[in-house]
């Protein structure tokens, strides 16, 4: 039978907007290992009985970021994997250590992700963001299309107008500025040290000035995509962060007296064509 798998210990950074916000100094290494230590100090775990790191680092090509921030904390002996799913690159590190401790590999592990897009490499080819590939230059390096209205395509496929995409967007914001006012997320946040000896310790990207009217004035990232949908304003933003969790089998949890947070039943990943993910038909197909 697999073995219970429970979350004891989760910590995350405040989520800064990329480019210009409070972050756009603190590359993907330093907020890993901000994050990671909270969860590890937080879950009660010694870090000796930690076995293994499953980290999402999306657009980083930098190497093993999670192996690297565990042993500036003083577990070097854990190897580490890192995870790319894109969006879902950290829930995918955690399913890596999840799995791993349902199938009685290890008992204790560390799942999690970061993203800097501030410091992340990236390079660019008429007017497209493109990530690192093997040769940017051939036709096989896959285009991460940020300029044309990411999303279109499947607004257009799911029926969602540009009205609902507005007001969905602002009902987002408003949530989490009210979240953030009334402290739902203090357990979780731990601040960063900035250079200048402050600390970031609040979600600075949930815009409190936002507006159904402001929303509505907005361009279209495509103009000239008939039907385009997607604004800055309700398209998904550009972040700096990190999130850890300490995960353990039950029996463990239960033998070092730890009271789990939740428990991880199982899983699944799906997904759709690249048009159906908001890829510009042009990019839907290569010959």
């Amino acid at each position: 039978m697999p073995t219970d798998v429970v979350i004891v210990s989760g910590a995350r950074t405040p989520i800064a907007t990329a480019y210009k916000g409070s972050l756009t100094g603190v590359d993907a290494w330093a907020l890993s290992e901000v994050a990671m230590g909270a969860a590890v100090e937080r879950s009660g775990v010694p870090v000796e009985l930690i076995e293994d790191i499953g980290w999402g680092e999306s657009m980083q090509g930098g190497g093993n970021v999670g192996r690297y921030a565990a042993n500036q904390l003083g577990m070097s002996n854990l190897p580490g994997v890192a995870t790319q799913r894109w969006c879902a690159s950290g829930m995918a590190g955690t399913q890596w250590i999840a799995a791993s401790i349902a199938a009685g590999m290890i008992d204790a592990g560390i799942g999690g992700g970061v993203e800097s897009m501030s410091t992340a490499p990236a390079t660019s080819k008429m007017g497209e963001m493109w990530l690192p590939a093997a040769n940017l230059e051939t036709e096989d390096a896959p285009p991460f299309n940020t300029a044309k209205g990411v999303g279109d395509n499947a607004a257009r496929l799911g029926g969602v107008s540009r009205e609902e995409a507005d007001a969905w967007a602002y009902r987002s914001h408003m949530n989490a500025v009210r979240a953030i006012d009334e402290g739902r997320f203090k357990n979780e946040i731990v601040p960063v040290p900035l250079a200048d000896g402050a600390e970031f310790s609040v979600d600075e990207h949930p815009r409190r000035t936002s507006s159904l009217e402001k929303l509505a004035s907005l361009g279209l990232l495509n103009p000239f995509d008939e039907g385009a949908t997607t604004t800055a304003g309700n398209a998904s933003g550009l972040n700096d962060a990190a999130a850890a969790l300490v995960l353990t089998s039950r029996d463990f949890a239960e033998a070092h007296g730890l009271t789990p947070l939740a428990v991880i039943r199982g899983w699944a990943s799906v997904s759709l064509t690249p048009a159906e993910t908001g890829l510009s038909p042009a990019h839907a197909i290569r010959k």
